[in-house]
């Protein structure tokens, strides 16, 4: 018969062969944050001290602050930039989320955390989703590819990334929350 056998046939690329890793980071992400969902409260119910409370709401309560931004970011980036780099940047993230709940604990204690300290974990983690989310924008918006900007390198975009923002909440927000203080009450008297 001379026809095409299912030898022949090259499988088609899958979702699942494109986007698994992304999906993997996705679902470990959420196992993490079922991990610390329970913390607080239940430090709470068995009695535990008020910092050991807060502690246990705090991990779980940033964790998800930041969620929409760490999982849209990271989904975009895979869609139209590389879905294996979003995933790489994803564990990244992953990395330094488990960063933010082990150096409270350890250096914060109950005090709370440990500024600025707990800025290796927020802020490295942030950079992840400025760097995804920088892409897109200057994909789409400005017809530029940030890798070609960033000498073809992931990890310096995102170094670049992670300063900027710290740069932008450390030195800019307090003079531009400066300059918003007259619509608001007068600030409280320095102890």
């Amino acid at each position: 018969m001379g026809g095409a056998t299912s030898k022949d046939i090259v499988p088609a690329v899958t979702v699942a062969d494109t986007y698994g890793s992304v999906a993997l980071v996705s679902a470990v992400w959420v196992l993490f944050a079922y991990s610390q969902m329970p913390v607080g409260p239940v430090s709470d119910m068995i009695g535990r001290s008020p910092g050991h409370v807060r502690w246990g709401n705090r991990i779980f309560g940033n964790l998800n602050e930041q969620s929409v931004l760490f999982m849209v970011s990271m989904w975009l980036y895979a869609v139209f930039i590389n879905a294996e780099a979003a995933a790489l940047n994803g564990w990244v993230y992953l990395g330094f989320r488990t960063l933010y709940p082990t150096l409270w604990l350890l250096k914060g204690g109950e005090a709370g955390p440990p500024f600025p300290l707990i800025f290796v974990s927020t802020f490295s983690a942030y950079g992840v989703n400025v760097w995804h989310t920088a892409s897109i924008v200057a994909k789409f918006g400005l017809g530029v590819d940030l890798l070609d900007v960033f000498m073809g390198s992931t990890a310096v975009g995102y170094l670049a990334a992670t300063a900027a923002f710290y740069l932008y909440a450390t030195k800019v927000v307090p003079v531009l929350s400066t300059a918003c203080t007259p619509y608001f009450a007068a600030p409280p008297k320095a102890k």
